[in-house]
């Protein structure tokens, strides 16, 4: 072939995305101090805080600490991982690029995944994390969005991790809930959530490994799993949200595929990345030709 068909070929090649891909990435590589302003993370209180890894934090306010120093036996970490200050429910959003909520399709599935190690073992290390058209708010375990979401939520009572769906028009609570994971209060969790979008019904299914497990996706199949059914108009996504208590947490991932959402640290560049670096290849290709 033409070296230079072969490289157009490339360049145009690299405007599709790859069958799995890992979408979003967060290993919280920032400064220690507040999350708010970081990699465009908006969290009004400023008691999220940033740790590094390798360092344990002794907590404030009613948060015991941990003994977590961002590692997780089994999962890819880097950078640093977060922590709520005091056991006060708090919040943290950031907006999802197009390249992540243009793969939110009819017929696709999305993976989800997070390291949570509570910080005390009681009604303050509960959270919940969720991908919808707005942001979670509430209570600790994040009761309450404005619009729909999906996700999952240690809910009011205990803190087994259940799958959720948010809308608002729930009386009381935003929220309807899946069975809870067993697994016992305070226990320290690798959670992966696989969403399935359907035409009529979305599901969320999602289960935990323990630090050095056999992370498969045959284990995770065979796993015990917490799982939801809804009808969602997942167009409207564009926003991933948690609420914390006295919890830390780490490396989160949105992927197309399960080694993604286990391993992933690079993310596909957006479409509009993408298309620019082609036409640079492109047009210098014609330069060369004239």
């Amino acid at each position: 072939m033409n070296t230079k068909l072969a490289l157009t070929l490339a360049a145009l090649g690299c405007l599709t995305p790859a069958h799995g891909a890992l979408l979003f990435y967060e290993g919280f590589n920032y400064p220690t101090g507040s999350l708010d302003g970081n990699g465009g993370w908006t969290s009004a209180s400023g008691d999220i805080q940033v740790s590094l890894n390798g360092v344990t934090n002794a907590g404030t306010g009613g948060y015991n600490g941990s003994s977590y120093i961002g590692s997780y036996t089994g999962v890819t970490t880097t950078g640093g991982y977060i922590h709520n200050s005091d056991t006060v429910a708090d919040y943290a959003s950031i907006s999802l690029a197009p390249s992540v909520t243009s793969t939110f399709t009819d017929g696709s599935v999305t993976w989800i995944s997070m390291i949570n190690v509570r910080g005390d073992n009681g009604a303050n290390a509960r959270y919940g994390l969720a991908i919808g058209a707005d942001v979670l708010t509430g209570q600790r375990w994040g009761n309450e969005m404005a619009g729909d979401g999906i996700g999952f939520t240690t809910a009011s009572t205990g803190n087994d991790t259940r799958a959720a769906v948010w809308t608002p028009t729930v009386a009381a609570d935003d929220y309807t809930l899946g069975g809870a994971v067993p697994g016992g209060t305070g226990r320290d969790r690798f959670e992966v959530a696989k969403i399935t979008w359907g035409a009529v019904t979305d599901t969320i299914e999602i289960a935990f490994f323990d630090a050095g497990a056999t992370m498969t996706e045959a284990a995770w199949d065979a796993a015990t799993k917490s799982m939801i059914l809804a009808d969602l108009d997942q167009s409207t996504f564009d926003t991933l949200s948690f609420t914390s208590g006295s919890v830390n947490f780490d490396e989160i991932r949105i992927a197309t595929d399960f080694t993604s959402v286990i391993s992933g640290t690079v993310v596909i560049p957006e479409p509009s990345t993408a298309l620019l670096g082609g036409l640079g290849l492109l047009a210098l290709l014609r330069r060369r030709r004239n």
